[in-house]
């Protein structure tokens, strides 16, 4: 293995601790349909902001996240392809 899988290996490993840290502290999805319906929901439309509250926030950082996983795959495997 030469230096630059190791360097990658470990960007991928620090990526998805992250990407997992990153779900397991956002907020549930409000409930919707008939649940939502019987029991009511916390929230309302007027309530949610304009988009720049913590949930959307750590939704968006989970999205960046997940795109520098995936391209740092894709950029290991390309690297494992051509350089040999």
């Amino acid at each position: 293995m030469g230096i630059f899988e190791i360097i990658m290996g470990a960007i991928l490993v620090v990526v998805s601790v992250g990407i997992i840290y990153l779900v397991v502290i956002q907020e549930p999805a409000q409930q919707s349909g008939a649940s939502g319906a019987v029991m009511g929901t916390q929230g309302s439309y007027l309530n949610q902001g304009n988009g720049r509250n913590a949930s959307s926030m750590l939704a968006t950082v989970t999205k960046i996240a997940a795109v520098v996983f995936f391209v740092a795959t894709i950029g290991v495997h390309l690297v494992k392809i051509f350089v040999k």
